[in-house]
């Protein structure tokens, strides 16, 4: 394996190592566990998720390294040398993993289809998933009703939103001076 002086793998291999891993369990997904074949039969469907799960615990290995190899550089410490951290450093490092974890579930819960009951109320544009659909479409309520958000049609309770998620935030687009 290729290393740097301290005989650690190279920080650019293990980013890279890790887009590979995700590019490729990307790939699979799409192209192989979602094709309308692979959804029918379930042993190779069941094979496909094997390697995709085995992929995913690979990047969890690599990334778990990085992090590992991280931690050790911002103590200055040899990795294989016993951590000797006082217990402020040590309160300090769970208090910012409990923030980075709190984050990370914030970004998990918004990204993740939610009951509509939990929805914004104000009038604010969500992504919903229709009764009878399988295509979700913006919409928001207003004056206590759902309604499609480009046309302002008004949903019944027999075809509104069951879940929501929150919109992605729109694409910059360049202004007609920037545009070539």
């Amino acid at each position: 394996m290729p290393s740097n002086l301290n005989n650690q793998p190279d920080p650019f291999l293990v980013h890279e190592a890790l887009d590979r891993c995700h590019v490729i369990n990307c790939l699979l997904d799409d192209h192989l566990i979602q094709h309308p074949f692979v959804q029918q039969d379930a042993e190779v469907f069941k094979l496909l998720c094997a390697v995709s799960d085995a992929v995913a615990a690979a990047y969890q290995l690599i990334g778990g390294f990085k992090r590992q190899q991280e931690f050790h550089e911002m103590f200055d410490q040899d990795p294989n040398e016993q951590a000797n951290i006082s217990g402020a450093d040590f309160a300090l490092m769970v208090d910012e993993l409990k923030q980075v974890t709190k984050q990370r579930d914030e970004l998990m819960a918004a990204s993740q289809w939610q009951p509509i009951e939990t929805a914004p109320k104000d009038g604010t544009a969500v992504l919903g998933k229709l009764i009878g659909s399988d295509i979700p479409i913006p919409v928001r309520m207003l004056h206590g009703n759902w309604v499609v958000s480009w046309d302002l049609h008004h949903l019944s309770e027999w075809d509104g939103p069951t879940h929501w998620m929150s919109l992605p935030n729109p694409p910059a687009i360049a202004s007609m001076k920037e545009r070539p």
